[in-house]
C-alpha cells in the first residue's frame, strides 16, 4: 500500500498519483510544498530580517551617509568647475561616473541590509583597499574629506564584523541555503 504524503490517503501499490490532491505517491519524486509550508518559510525569513542587529543597521546608515556625502561633494565640485569655466558643457563627464558609482554603492548597501554576506565582504575589501591605496594614488596632501570618509567607512566595517552581525549573517546564510519552496 502507498500513502499520500500530503493527505494520508492509502492507495494500492500500482497507483502513482493521489486522486484527492494530485500529489505524487512515488517517494523519490519531490512533492509540491503545501501553502502552509510556503507561509512558514516566508514567516521564518521575515522574522530573521526583522531581527537584524543594530550593528548592521548602524553600518548601513554610515555607508549611506558616506554615499550622500560623496554625492554632495561631487555636485559642489562640479558646480565650482562650471562656474570657473563657463564654456564647460561636458555634463556626461560628471553625471555618468557619479551616477554609476552611487548606484553601485547603493546596490551593495541594499544587499548588505538584506543579509548577503558576500556583499558585506566585497564592500569591506573595497573600503580597506581604497584606504591603503588612496594616499599613493592621489597627488598632493590628503584633504579632510578623505579622513572623514575613511572614519565613516571604518566604523561601518567594524560594525559589520561585530559578533552580533556575524551571527545574523550566518543565520541569513542558513535560511537562504535551505531549499525555498516554490509557489
Amino acid at each position: 500500500m502507498k500513502t499520500c504524503p500530503y493527505c494520508g490517503q492509502e492507495y494500492p501499490d500500482d497507483a502513482t498519483v493521489c486522486s484527492i490532491d494530485r500529489q505524487s505517491l512515488d517517494p523519490k519524486t519531490p512533492t509540491k510544498p503545501s501553502p502552509a509550508e510556503i507561509l512558514a518559510k516566508r514567516a521564518e525569513t521575515s522574522a530573521h530580517m526583522a531581527a537584524r542587529p543594530f550593528t548592521v543597521t548602524f553600518a548601513v546608515q554610515l555607508l549611506a551617509a558616506d554615499m550622500v556625502f560623496i554625492l554632495i561633494q561631487d555636485i559642489v565640485r562640479h558646480l565650482w568647475y562650471v562656474h570657473r569655466f563657463p564654456n564647460f558643457h561636458h555634463w556626461i563627464n560628471f553625471y555618468f561616473p557619479t551616477t554609476l558609482g552611487c548606484g553601485l554603492w547603493t546596490l551593495f548597501i541594499y544587499f548588505i541590509y538584506r543579509g548577503k554576506n558576500w556583499a558585506r565582504w566585497f564592500l569591506s575589501c573595497v573600503i580597506v583597499v581604497w584606504a591603503i591605496a588612496a594616499p599613493f594614488m592621489l597627488i598632493g596632501p590628503l584633504h579632510w574629506d578623505f579622513y572623514f570618509q575613511m572614519l565613516l567607512d571604518g566604523f561601518a566595517v567594524v560594525a559589520l564584523f561585530q559578533r552580533e552581525s556575524n551571527e545574523w549573517y550566518k543565520g541569513a546564510k542558513k535560511i537562504v541555503s535551505e531549499s525555498a519552496p516554490a509557489v
